[in-house]
């Protein structure tokens, strides 16, 4: 009685419509935010480790430390928590890796809040030591089928792993794939595995997003679920150097990805938020939606059938991608060229504000339209508090609105150089 009525007392007052941004005693950050449009909860569970924290020789464990997970905890068993999935008709029951996050996540009616508290909470503190061997063995038999239809039956995945494998070196931990090497996954041990879910799976490492009809009992459940897990101070993030080319790499691709050729640049980019990070989104959608056919048009008969362009936001350093296609009988030296034409246009002011203007309103659109569906706006506020933004969007939007003509030329200028990246380049079959 005495342990519920503390509960109580710790638990902060959210009433019905009420938001709340909070910590535990043990360190987990919780965000709550209202969405009565329908009876549902969408629940995300953030672990602030990833395939960077991966161990030297121990590439994808972040990954394999996932699907340990997913198999069952100590009050928890795979069997038992699926069946209750079903008969709470929880479902988007997932879960994915990146380079910087863990994330467990569930859309279920509002009545089973309670109920995917316990699993996630259970999930967070209970399974360390929970698996053996065997266990690990069936793991790691999915993550290297994972592996092979994912990174080495995707064509492009495959030069996307070449590009990374050269743009940064050997221990990097950028280089090659977040979902690990066949080698490294190979050598996993369940000493491995419990060492990473006791460094980085704990409460202080974690937060917890609820979005939706969340009922008036949401905090006392939080509390009860995962207060009385034991937190230690968030670990220290793994050093992550930055890498800065002087000199092009081209890397011949492993193998055609069909009967057309195609490239794939890669360059070291403007950190998540750094001076540049929203002009480089910016100028990708641009160029993506129109502006690098329009360029290309005015400068000679086209080769690139189809382009693309990404900024892969990540903190200490992000990646810039572009990805070109040919025609059938054009050659990856030829599309090399056009894409150089292009940026060297834009270097020198080719994109105006009108350009400029509608790729900021797409992007500002795709991000509101985002914030629409409940897991996808957990999964926005649980990146805005990792990064220490204000919750709600507004810095990302104010960023995208200020970028300028004059920004995008000079990130073309300074970073998207010709010698700052790597060129990965596919023949076509012949």
């Amino acid at each position: 009685m005495i342990a519920a009525l503390l509960a109580l007392l710790a638990a902060p007052t959210v009433t019905p419509g009420q938001d709340a941004h909070y910590h535990l005693d043990n360190g987990l950050e919780v965000i709550l935010r209202h969405d009565r449009r329908a009876p549902l909860v969408a629940v995300r569970l953030r672990i602030h480790a990833g395939s960077v924290d991966d161990p030297r020789g121990r590439s994808g464990l972040a990954h394999v430390v996932e699907h340990m997970a997913h198999e069952g905890s100590t009050h928890v068993p795979r069997e038992q928590r699926e069946m209750l999935e079903y008969l709470l008709s929880a479902h988007a029951n997932n879960a994915e890796t990146g380079f910087y996050a863990t994330e467990y996540y569930y859309t279920a009616p509002a009545q089973a809040t309670e109920h995917v508290l316990w699993i996630e909470a259970d999930r967070l503190g209970f399974v360390r030591s929970q698996h053996g061997a065997a266990t690990l063995d069936a793991v790691r038999r999915i993550v290297i089928n994972e592996r092979r239809e994912r990174a080495e039956q995707d064509p492009f995945a495959r030069l996307e792993i070449q590009a990374l494998s050269a743009l940064f070196p050997a221990g990097h931990p950028y280089h090659g794939a977040v979902i690990g090497s066949a080698d490294d996954l190979a050598a996993a041990t369940i000493a491995d595995v419990d060492a990473f879910l006791g460094r980085w799976v704990q409460p202080g490492n974690a937060t917890l997003v609820l979005v939706g009809d969340l009922p008036a009992e949401t905090t006392t459940w939080i509390e009860r679920q995962f207060g009385g897990l034991p937190g230690t101070p968030r670990p220290a993030a793994r050093t992550v150097p930055i890498v800065r080319p002087t000199q092009e790499r081209r890397v011949a691709a492993e193998q055609p990805i069909g009967a057309a050729p195609a490239v794939l640049m890669a360059w070291p980019s403007p950190a998540l938020d750094g001076d540049g990070d929203a002009a480089a989104d910016v100028l990708a959608e641009a160029l993506e939606r129109g502006g690098f056919v329009r360029l290309a048009r005015a400068e000679a008969p086209q080769q690139v059938a189809e382009f693309s362009a990404t900024q892969r936001s990540l903190p200490n350093q992000s990646i810039f991608f572009v990805r070109v296609i040919g025609r059938v009988g054009a050659t990856p030296e030829g599309l090399v060229a056009e894409v150089d034409r292009v940026l060297a246009r834009v270097a020198a002011g080719a994109l105006d504000e009108a350009a400029l203007r509608r790729a900021r309103l797409r992007i500002a659109r795709a991000h509101r339209s985002a914030s629409q569906e409940l897991q996808d706006r957990a999964d926005l506020l649980a990146s805005e508090a990792a990064a220490g933004k204000p919750l709600g969007g507004s810095t990302d939007r104010d960023e995208w609105s200020a970028v300028t003509p004059e920004a995008v030329a000079r990130l073309v200028r300074e970073v998207l150089r010709p010698e700052a990246r790597v060129t990965v380049l596919a023949e076509g079959e012949r």
